[in-house]
C-alpha cells in the first residue's frame, strides 16, 4: 500500500506498507541518464529487494558484459536492448548494506525480461540482519557505453612504467628459468615468486608470510634476488591477505570472520579468512618485514581482485558485519597499502572492473555463460 508521496527539491519521495505493517520507503531522483531509487526500511525485517523485471521493450534481448562481475558465481546481469535503446539495472555496492547480490537474470518472455534478480540480507550471529538500504541504479540510453557503471578509482601510477613487461610466475630460486629468459633476449620480465620461498606445500599456510621455509635462509633468498637483478629484471614477491593459517606469526582469532551461525570462516583448506578491515594492517605487517629483508618491486596478490562485493564477516556488533561493501572497502584499501611495501602490485582479475587502478596489473581472467 502507496501511504504518502511528496515532492522534496528534486527527489520524490514516497512511504509504503505491506499486509504485515512492515514500512519502507523510497527517494526518486535523476542523475542524467539514470534513475536512483534508495530504498530504506524500517526495522530489519527485510530479507532484500526483488528488482522484478522490465517491460516495455518490444522485443528485449539480454547482453552479457564482460568483467561486469556482480558475484564470484555464474550468471550475471544482463544488461537490456532493444528498440534502439540499452537499459541496465545495478546495486551500488558503496551506498548499500546488503550481504550479496544474486544476479540471475530472467530470460525474455512476452515483452519482458529480468536483468537482474534481488539483493540479500543475510541474519547476523545474533540472529538479526541489518536494516535494508539499498541503492538501485536505472539506466536507459540509446548508447551503451552510458548505461555501464564506472569508478573514481585513480589510474595506476605504475602504468607507463609496467607496460612493457611480461609478468611471470614461477619459484625465485629456480635461476635456470630466469637466466634461460635473459640467454633469449627477453629483457622485460617481471620474475616473481609464488609463495616457493615461504612453503614448500601450499596445505602449510602460504599467505601472510615473509619468513623463508626451513629449506632456505634469508640469505638465498637475497642471492637469488640480487641475480634476477643483475640479468636486468624486476624482482616480485607474493603475498595473500585474504587466507590466515592458524600457525602464522599474526594469526589472531578474534581477527577471523564469523559465518551466521558463530563458527569461523573457511577461506584456503585449512585456513581461515580474516576480517577484511584487518587485510590493510596485516599487508603493512608483512609488507614491512619483506621490504626490509629483500625489497621486490612487485606482489602477485594472489586471490585479492577475485573478492568480489560479497559480505564474509557476519559478526554482530562489529562495524561492516554482514554488509558487502565492507569486504570491497576492505579489499582497496589492502591493495593501495601493498603498493608501498611492494612497489607495484598484479593480481587475478576476476573483479577487474572494481579494482583497476588500485591494482597496477592482473591476469584479465574472464568468467562468462558463454
Amino acid at each position: 500500500e502507496l501511504r504518502s508521496t511528496r515532492i522534496e527539491g528534486d527527489h520524490l519521495l514516497a512511504e509504503w506498507q505491506n499486509a504485515a505493517g512492515q514500512r519502507w520507503s523510497a527517494d526518486y531522483s535523476l542523475a542524467g541518464r539514470t534513475l536512483v531509487v534508495d530504498i530504506r526500511t524500517e526495522g530489519n525485517w527485510s530479507a532484500g529487494t526483488a528488482f522484478g523485471e522490465l517491460a516495455g521493450l518490444s522485443d528485449p534481448r539480454g547482453i552479457e558484459v564482460p568483467y561486469l562481475m556482480l558475484n564470484y558465481g555464474k550468471p550475471q546481469a544482463w544488461t537490456a536492448a532493444g528498440d534502439g535503446f540499452f537499459v541496465s539495472v545495478l546495486p551500488d555496492v558503496y551506498f548499500s548494506d546488503y550481504s550479496s547480490v544474486s544476479p540471475e537474470a530472467t530470460p525474455p518472455h512476452d515483452g519482458r525480461i529480468g536483468l537482474l534478480q534481488r539483493t540479500n540480507y543475510v541474519q547476523l550471529t545474533d540472529g538479526n540482519r541489518n536494516p535494508l538500504r539499498d541503492r538501485v541504479l536505472i539506466t536507459v540510453s540509446d548508447e551503451f557505453a552510458n548505461v555501464l557503471p564506472n569508478h573514481d578509482n585513480p589510474p595506476s601510477p605504475n602504468r607507463e612504467r609496467l607496460a612493457p613487461y611480461m609478468f611471470v610466475m614461477d619459484r625465485s630460486m629456480n635461476l635456470t628459468r630466469w637466466e634461460t629468459f635473459e640467454r633469449y633476449g627477453l629483457d622485460h620480465i617481471i620474475a616473481n615468486d609464488f609463495a616457493g620461498i615461504f612453503v614448500r606445500s601450499y596445505s602449510e599456510g602460504f599467505g601472510s608470510r615473509w619468513r623463508p621455509h626451513p629449506g632456505l635462509t634469508i640469505e638465498q633468498v637475497q642471492a637469488a634476488r640480487e641475480k634476477i637483478k643483475s640479468l636486468g629484471f624486476l624482482y616480485g614477491g607474493y603475498n595473500d591477505v585474504t587466507d590466515f593459517y592458524p600457525l602464522n606469526e599474526f594469526f589472531d582469532e578474534d581477527r577471523i570472520c564469523l559465518k551466521p551461525d558463530g563458527d569461523l570462516a573457511d577461506a584456503w583448506p585449512g585456513s581461515f579468512s580474516p576480517k577484511p578491515d584487518y587485510w590493510p594492517t596485516l599487508m603493512r605487517s608483512v609488507g614491512e618485514k619483506v621490504r626490509e629483508h629483500y625489497p621486490p618491486d612487485c606482489v602477485y596478490l594472489d586471490v585479492s581482485t577475485n573478492r568480489g562485493p560479497a559480505a564474509i564477516d557476519y559478526e554482530a556488533g562489529v562495524p561492516g558485519a554482514g554488509m558487502a561493501r565492507s569486504t570491497l572497502i576492505g579489499n582497496g584499501d589492502s591493495l593501495v597499502e601493498a603498493r608501498r611495501w611492494y612497489g607495484s602490485t598484479i593480481s587475478e582479475g576476476i573483479f577487474r572492473w572494481m579494482f583497476a587502478g588500485l591494482c597496477d596489473m592482473d591476469y584479465a581472467q574472464l568468467r562468462m555463460d558463454d
